[in-house]
């Protein structure tokens, strides 16, 4: 709801409104009306930024806005191949990773979206693994399967997405799913143990003693250890990143798929408690997403009860 002034006979609408507190004018960074005992804003329209494109890009802190909330999900890991009349095992679910930070007007946030995983291929001798997705950190590369018969590679695990402050500081990181197991002919996973594997662990440190950073990439798929069967799935990327899915052992088995991605908040900006939200529901083809909310800031501002 805007705000308008009568200034020599005409209504104008108001952008800044400053008030005298202990002798000094201080600008308002928002102020609210009660309306209909509905208290409503008259400054600033909230901004909201949905950004799906893969990849790393900026987004400037829009005048008036003094918080954001930010909902950022991690990519999906690829399939895995399948074998005769195995099915391709589909990859895991990225994270849901969400909170509040103060911003300022005309900062930049940074970010990073994550890219789904490659697929496995399929029913092919010496099937080729599915590339690991690109992202804040890259997803592993599913591993190849053996040189006869006609297994599956082993899908790749997804990238990871994050959100930096201004000075490139990480704020949060959603893990990513890890890469489907791909397929041999006769010791075989089940469908559920064949599946990818969700992100759904998060950690606050970053850093390890002596200062090696637990931000990592997923680890490769390993390739089939037989003359024929299928190869191990991608790790996801995360805080720190999966291990590759391992080969089954025997002939012609199954690989295993990797392991997924965690997740990381920095304590240091995230208001309130730990904010995972849960496993994505990637309706982005299976790529990550990052969400922002621009809000005014609610400590500072001036009201007036104008009932």
């Amino acid at each position: 709801m805007p705000l308008s002034i009568k200034h020599s006979g005409s209504w104008e609408e108001a952008t800044e409104v400053h008030i005298k507190d202990s002798g000094s004018w201080r600008r308002c960074k928002e102020v609210y009306i009660k309306k209909d005992g509905i208290w409503q804003t008259s400054l600033y329209d909230i901004v909201t930024a949905t950004i799906t494109t893969t990849g790393a890009g900026t987004y400037v802190v829009p005048q008036g806005a003094y918080r954001a909330i930010c909902i950022i999900t991690g990519a999906n890991g690829g399939s895995g191949g399948g074998d005769g009349s195995h099915a391709s095992s589909p990859g895991g679910a990225g994270a849901v990773m969400g909170g509040t930070i103060d911003v300022e007007p005309f900062t930049t946030l940074s970010y990073v979206v994550g890219a789904v995983g490659g697929n496995g291929q399929g029913h092919a001798s010496s099937a080729s693994g599915g590339d690991g997705g690109a992202g804040h950190r890259n997803g592993g590369n599913g591993g190849n399967a053996g040189a006869h018969g006609s297994s599956g590679g082993g899908g790749g695990g997804g990238g990871s997405t994050s959100i930096s402050m201004p000075d490139g500081t990480l704020v949060m990181v959603a893990g990513s799913g890890s890469g489907g197991s791909g397929s041999g002919n006769q010791a075989q996973l089940s469908s559920s143990q064949a599946k990818g594997k969700d992100s759904s662990s998060v950690t606050t440190m970053l850093v390890l003693a002596g200062g090696s950073s637990m931000d990592t990439v997923g680890g490769n798929g390993a390739n089939c250890g037989t003359g024929d069967g299928g190869a191990g799935g991608g790790g996801g990327a995360g805080v720190p990143g999966g291990d590759g899915g391992a080969y089954m052992g025997s002939y012609d088995s199954d690989g295993y798929p990797g392991e997924a991605g965690s997740s990381y908040y920095n304590e240091d900006f995230i208001q309130g408690v730990s904010p995972l939200i849960g496993i994505a529901n990637n309706d982005n083809g299976g790529n990550g997403t990052v969400n922002i909310v621009f809000l005014p800031s609610i400590e500072t501002m001036q009201t007036w009860d104008w009932d």
